[in-house]
């Protein structure tokens, strides 16, 4: 049997989406400032069950306002839209989803006019799966692990058939290619969106001859001109990653398809998971951490899939490898050709804060991620999260490291793990690490990421953080029974200060059970203003501010 049809099954799993489960789950190694913080917001272990429930209680309602409650002052200069994405639907009709990304995705739009004004609105995916879904009254379509209650016969003929519902539940992050907006999760099928609207438009084609692949990142990134870069994974008899990119089109460009150009093409022995990469000025980081790719395992997920009609996940279809270590493997932008392949120690890393070349060294290359010892993999079904997502047991800590690339390096000390060294940036507290994008691929001071409580600090709460890179001090916005989603930084007009600008999160009360949208200024991470949305946003994935 081919590769391709059995991987088809992969596809239909919703690869990746439990990397973002883990980091949010995750909770971080407490740092010495983190402690200090702790008698200002505390969570009690009845909040933590209700804001466990709530995290993950479903929100169907589709709503439009331009009149909600704001305390404080939006800036006058903030023009343009925030958009978040996320699972918001966990129950067709009286069957419930299994799977924390099994849940419809949601499309949340906070637009403002340039004059301290906004609106706000939210509307569900709509995709070929939800439809099937509503009109069966039932869960009719194969989601990350729920679907279509089947006999045995009938899961032995979907083997042999192409399912004739797409996978298109894009509920992880949102984007912007050739002038299109699109919903992506790290299935290679994007879902269009309209600007202002959020409603969706249906799936983008690709007009080139470049292979589909079985995986993409969820973290394309635009360089400063507007042009998209990002990359597949292709199974097969040799795996291999291709990176390309997407020349910039005016925003509501609407003619046909887009066209992907490709900028090299790189074998490698393991295809590893990778939930993001590297960009510099000059290159394209791709690092291979050692949780590969098993076919066997795949196989016989398939199998049992079959037999019982019960999906193992994603954990039985990659193995970790740790023996086998990390490699940065870095190309050149301008050709595709791989620079070099450099061997370190076996980590992991959900995410990117950013990959710069030295300014006073152009031979080392600076990789900045938010890492773990290992991969992990929690029981993410809804059933567990809400029992209590906050349990401190469950924590894995992190820490924010600087890896430096000796490009220049001999093939002895590549493949030695000599060319790589790393430094902790910041001990744990900083995930989902977002920069002020005018200095992605450059060397750059500030990082803003989400805090998690660890073990030794059960009882306190998610918190915004940031981090300056240089001289390690950390600031924090936290508030009692609120738990902050992914903050996005918004630059100020003109060619200010690197955090000259605002910080946006979408924020659950477990005391209003409502969510809010706090502004703060990102260099004091003191709150600006505050809008009351009319209902609670489920936890949320990623977002992008669009301008």
């Amino acid at each position: 049997m081919r590769i391709s049809l059995i991987a088809r099954g992969i596809v239909l799993l919703g690869f990746g989406f439990e990397a973002l489960a883990a980091t949010v789950a995750a909770s971080l190694q407490a740092s010495p400032n983190y402690q200090s913080q702790l008698k200002k917001a505390t969570m009690t272990e009845a909040d933590s069950s209700k804001m466990s429930q709530l995290l993950f209680t479903s929100l169907e309602k589709e709503t439009s306002h331009s009149d909600l409650p704001v305390s404080g002052t939006i800036p006058s200069w903030l023009k343009g839209t925030l958009v978040r994405n996320g699972p918001s639907l966990f129950e067709i009709g009286d069957e419930s989803f299994q799977h924390w990304f099994d849940g419809q995705a949601m499309l949340h739009g906070f637009t403002f006019d340039g004059s301290g004004k906004f609106a706000y609105e939210n509307k569900l995916l709509d995709t070929a799966g939800l439809r099937a879904h509503r009109k069966a009254g039932k869960i009719a379509a194969k989601e990350f692990v729920s679907g279509p209650s089947l006999n045995f016969f009938q899961r032995v003929a979907g083997i042999f058939s192409p399912d004739t519902i797409p996978y298109e539940n894009a509920n992880v992050n949102v984007a912007r290619a050739g002038g299109k907006y699109f919903a992506m999760t790290e299935v290679p099928r994007w879902i269009e969106f309209e600007l202002p609207g959020v409603q969706a438009k249906g799936a983008i084609a690709f007009n080139d001859a470049l292979e589909q692949g079985h995986m993409c990142s969820a973290h394309p990134i635009t360089t400063s001109d507007g042009t998209h870069i990002s990359y597949v994974t292709c199974f097969g008899k040799e795996h291999h990653y291709l990176i390309y990119k997407i020349k910039p089109q005016a925003p509501g460009h609407t003619e046909g398809g887009l066209e992907r150009e490709l900028i090299g093409k790189v074998p490698t022995p393991y295809a590893s998971y990778m939930h993001s990469f590297g960009l510099s000025d000059d290159y394209v980081v791709l690092v291979e951490f050692p949780w590969h790719f098993n076919l066997f395992n795949m196989l016989q997920n398939s199998a049992m899939r079959v037999l019982t009609g019960q999906d193992k996940g994603l954990d039985h279809l990659f193995e970790w490898r740790p023996e086998r270590g990390t490699t940065f493997t870095v190309v050149r932008r301008a050709d595709g050709a791989v620079k070099g392949r450099y061997k370190a120690p076996a980590v992991f890393a959900y995410h990117h804060a950013n990959a710069f070349v030295d300014p006073q060294d152009p031979s080392q290359l600076h990789v900045d991620m938010m890492c773990y010892e290992r991969v992990f993999y929690e029981d993410m079904s809804l059933k567990s999260l809400r029992s209590n997502v906050l349990d401190p047991n469950n924590a894995h800590p992190g820490q924010l490291k600087r890896f430096t690339v000796q490009l220049e390096a001999g093939e002895e000390a590549r493949g030695s793990g000599e060319a790589v060294k790393s430094r902790v940036l910041l001990d744990g507290e900083c995930e989902f690490p977002r920069i002020n994008d005018r200095f992605q691929g450059k060397k750059y001071r500030y990082v803003w990421g989400t805090g998690l409580p660890g073990k030794e600090a059960s009882k306190a709460i998610p918190k915004l953080v940031r981090l300056d890179a240089e001289t390690g001090e950390t600031k924090t916005w936290q508030a009692a029974g609120c738990y902050p989603g992914e903050g996005v930084f918004v630059p100020s007009p003109g060619e200010g200060a690197e955090d000259d600008g605002v910080l946006m999160s979408v924020v659950l009360d477990c005391k209003t059970e409502r969510s809010f949208l706090v502004i703060l200024d990102a260099s004091t991470m003191e709150e600006v203003a505050r809008i009351d949305l009319p209902h609670h946003i489920p936890l949320g994935l990623h977002g992008f501010f669009f301008q």
